[in-house]
């Protein structure tokens, strides 16, 4: 298995290439590599659309920004230099399936790394304000995770209807 593309996701196993994720073994032949494509290509869909949703998020983008033309435009531009069949998600698709199981994972791990912590401080920014005038309130925890690392995550922001007193917040 000569080719850089697939070594990353198989190991050569004999006459196959066992997948590194579900741990099948494929046939496979110098030079014939189809099979192993077709078995990636749910996966590489999946990587791309979780990239594509962390874009939006850590970017503070709106998920219409799939509907967009000049977004599409770009896509397209991509998968024309890149030879791609990279399909974007529509907006229902991002916000109603990939957030809801993105968001569970990473819950998970969230809830993994609070357990291993031995002591946890969690503070709030009080209140704050959006260009709305709506109020929200943000806990966050912070910790020293088993690396010595300074870890903070933020465990909950909800909007805040309440009179921003000390008894309130």
């Amino acid at each position: 298995m000569k080719n850089n593309k697939h070594q990353q996701h198989f190991e050569h196993q004999g006459t196959g290439a066992k997948c590194r994720y579900c741990r099948n073994i494929f046939a496979f032949t110098t030079g014939s590599t189809v099979n192993l494509k077709r078995h990636m290509l749910p996966t590489i869909k999946r990587q791309l659309d979780v990239k594509l949703l962390l874009m939006v998020c850590k970017g503070y983008n709106p998920f219409s920004i799939v509907e967009e033309k000049a977004f599409k435009d770009f896509i397209l531009s991509l998968q024309s230099f890149s030879n791609s069949k990279y399909e974007l998600p529509s907006r229902p698709t991002l916000t109603n399936a990939i957030f809801p199981s993105v968001y569970d994972e990473l819950l998970v791990t969230v809830k993994d790394k609070l357990a291993t912590s031995t002591k946890v401080a969690l503070t709030t920014n009080k209140t704050w304000t959006n260009l709305n005038t709506v109020s929200f309130l943000a806990v966050t925890s912070h910790f020293i995770d088993q690396n010595g690392k300074l870890c903070s995550l933020l465990l909950d922001c909800s909007i805040f209807c309440e009179s921003h007193t000390g008894k309130n917040i």
